[in-house]
Order: structure tokens, then sequence, then C-alpha cells
């Protein structure tokens, strides 16, 4: 095969190179071509060694020009001779932002707000875009080591665009503890939500009004909300209307919630991505109308769930019903996959559910990258560890039975005429279709 005639090697990788150089020498069949092959490589490399050399210098010159600059700031700020004495505020504790001022400075674009050791009553509403609310705290969620010095008792309520808010303990006054009133790309992190006591039915994220961006939720601690509704993330659990781009849920303790988190994505304009991963969801009491700890449906382009535990009421996995784990689904015709792995769950139905019957399509298992479902975490007592069908396509199925027995017939059944592949070398028990 004939060889490409390089100008330089630089863009080759060291084994492209040497299977280069290699085909060059065994394509000469006489020691003079051979020596002429050498030569080509010998030029070739001295010209790549010149560049390189042009270019180090430049570099060297670049970096000294930076060095003497940074000297110069250096003997000026020396010049300058700060009395440190003169400004003894530096070395005393200040205080704490006053009420008036936060809740001033929340309806101002671009703000910074530490609130570190205050306490405060009532609603915080962030109207304000480019706004971060910072409490100033550590630890996990996970572990139940997450302090926060901040401690607000009340709802928080957001309406600007790019929202931050960390390291704060809220309590909330009603029974929708977070509300969304025309936000975009919100990030809740290092956060501890309860709600307040004499309280009924309540939800932690009230999420309609949410719209087009991010949505991130990361090392946050939810306790004890009862409502069958534990999070929507841009609707009142009706059909999504909004578009969602990156949907990140990532190493949250979910505990003692008796509700159900939906992440919902229009079927014309599905969700960018979802990504759960690392969280933890346990509880020993389910609501009565709970189905699963999480739900994606609607339409959506990319799941990802990973190394999450999900730990129910004692008993679930004999009981009459449905209560689960994971339930994943589009109704939209746009392709769809699902990344499933390193899951662990405990007192289930059904740990993982994908619906396709008519009205629903297969996740595209054709896309190696991005598609995988597999069984490799610890599931115990647990009655399936994944079903792949949603009740009978002639309606005789009983409630409490869907997701037991059904019908695989999604809308792209000629595609994927088959349920998806699973990774299951433990042998968990999966449903089967009718």
């Amino acid at each position: 095969m004939p060889q490409p005639v390089h100008t330089t090697f630089g863009a080759l990788s060291d084994v492209d190179f040497v299977a280069h150089a290699t085909a060059m020498i065994n394509n000469s069949r006489t020691a003079a071509k051979k020596r002429e092959a050498i030569a080509y490589l010998q030029s070739v490399c001295s010209t790549d060694k010149n560049s390189i050399e042009t270019e180090r210098k430049v570099i060297n010159t670049k970096r000294l020009g930076q060095k003497k600059r940074q000297d110069k700031i250096a003997s000026m700020l020396a010049e300058l001779e700060f009395d440190f004495q003169q400004t003894p505020e530096l070395f005393t504790a200040q205080s704490v932002i006053s009420d008036a001022d936060m809740i001033t400075a929340l309806t101002e674009n671009s703000k910074t707000i530490f609130v570190g050791g205050k306490q405060f009553s009532g609603a915080v509403i962030i109207s304000g875009s480019n706004v971060t609310l910072d409490g100033e705290g550590s630890g996990s969620a996970k572990a139940e080591s997450l302090s926060n010095t901040a401690v607000f008792a009340g709802d928080l309520i957001l309406s600007g665009d790019k929202i931050t808010v960390r390291n704060i303990d809220f309590t909330s006054s009603t029974n929708a503890a977070v509300r969304v009133s025309g936000a975009s790309n919100v990030t809740l992190e290092n956060c501890r939500f309860a709600p307040g006591t004499n309280l009924t039915d309540t939800k932690w994220f009230y999420g309609a009004g949410l719209q087009t961006g991010d949505l991130t939720i990361k090392n946050c601690f939810v306790q004890n909300f009862d409502s069958w509704m534990l999070m929507d993330a841009s609707t009142t659990s009706a059909a999504a209307t909004v578009r969602l781009d990156q949907v990140r849920i990532k190493n949250n303790f979910f505990k003692n919630n008796a509700g159900s988190i939906a992440i919902r994505g229009p079927e014309s304009d599905p969700n960018k991505s979802v990504i759960v991963t690392g969280n933890r969801f346990e509880t020993t009491t389910f609501h009565q109308y709970f189905w699963d700890f999480l739900e994606v449906s609607g339409g959506v382009k990319k799941v990802r769930i990973e190394k999450n535990v999900c730990i129910g009421a004692v008993g679930t996995h004999t009981a009459a019903g449905k209560k689960g784990g994971f339930q994943i689904w589009s109704k939209s015709d746009r392709p769809w996959t699902l990344y499933f792995k390193d899951n662990s769950g405990q007192n289930l139905k059904v740990f993982l559910k994908i619906a396709h019957n008519a009205g629903f399509y297969s996740p595209n298992t054709f896309d190696d990258e991005n598609h995988r479902i597999e069984f490799d975490g610890t599931l115990t007592d647990v009655a399936f560890a994944f079903s792949p069908v949603y009740k009978k396509a002639d309606g005789t199925t009983l409630s409490e039975n869907k997701w037991q027995e059904g019908d695989y017939v999604p809308e792209n059944v000629a595609t994927y005429p088959s349920v998806p592949n699973t990774i299951n070398t433990t042998g968990y028990p999966v449903v089967s279709p009718s």
C-alpha cells in the first residue's frame, strides 16, 4: 500500500509513526531505496525539531515577560506598606447581613450574598438573575454530616435566572417548600430541607414554572415530606410544556419521604439529559399513591442512572402493588437512551420499569456508548429487577399488577422487535411480556 508523504510528523501518534516508518522501510526492496527512506524520515524529523525549538523560544520569551510584570506588581504592592493595624475589622467577626439588606439583594442582578450564621424567618424570594445565596457550611448529605450555620424558617421561592442556593437549612412554612415561578438554571447545593410542624401534604420541590435551562441538585438532605409528590421538576404532575437542558441530581439523601420524584419532558421537544448519580433514597413509609422513587418520562434524549441506593418499606416485595425504584419511559419519537448501572435496591416490587405500550417508544438499544442496562448492584427483597411491560393491550390487567404483566408493543417495535437486553449475571427475576 502506498504511504502518504508527510512534511511533518507532529500530527501522528507514536503508534501511527512507527507504522508509517516500518512501512517505508518494508516497501523499499533495495539497500539504496532503504537509505532514501531513512533519509526522508530523518529530514522530516529534523524539520519538526527546528519548529519545536522555535516554539520553545517564543514560549520562553513570553514567560520572561510575564515574570517581569509579576515582579513589578509585587514591588508596587510592597511599596504601599499596608498598615493592618488600621483595619481592625479585618480581624474580627463581621456583622451578619440584615434581613432588609438580604431581601433587597435577592431582587438585584449579579449578586453573591453570604449569610453564614444567619437566622431568618420568612419566605426567601429570589427574583434577581445571576444570584448566589451562600450560608457557608460543610459535610456530606449521605453521611448525614451536612452542617450549615445559616438556618431559615420559611419557603424558598425562585423566579430569576441562574440562581444558586447553597449551605442553608430550610424548614418550610407551607406545604410546598421550594416553589419555582418563572426561574431557569437553578442550582441547590449542600442544603437541608424539612417541612415545618403541623403541616400536611408537604411537598419539597414544586417546580411548575421552571423555564428552559439546567437544574442541578447536589449534596442536599431532604427529609420527612409526606405528600405523594416529593418533587416535580417542571410541572404540576402533568404533561411537560417546557424543555430542560441538563438535569443533574447527585449525591443527595432523600430520607423518610413518602412521595415520588418526577422529571418530565415535552414529547415534541424532549429534555436533553437527566443524570441521577450517587443518591440515597430511603423510607420506612410510602404514601398510598407513591409509585417509584424517581420517574423520568414524557420526552427525554439521554438518561443516566448510576450508583444509587433505593430502600423502601419492609415487605413491599410481597405486598400487592407496584411500588418500585426507577420508572423511565418516553412518548416522543425522538431516539433516547438509558444507561443504568451500579444501582442497588431493597424492599421493592419492581426496581426498574420501562413502558413499551402503544404510544411509548423503546430506547435506542443500538447506541452502545450511551445505552446499557446492567443489574450489577445488590438487590434484596426485590420481586423483579426489571419490567419492560406496562399492562396488557386488551385492558384486562388489574391496576396492582401493572408492571408485572403486559404486552411489548412499542410504537417502534419494527425497529426494536425485542425487549431491551439486560446484563443480569446474578439472575435476578425479570418480568417477561405476555
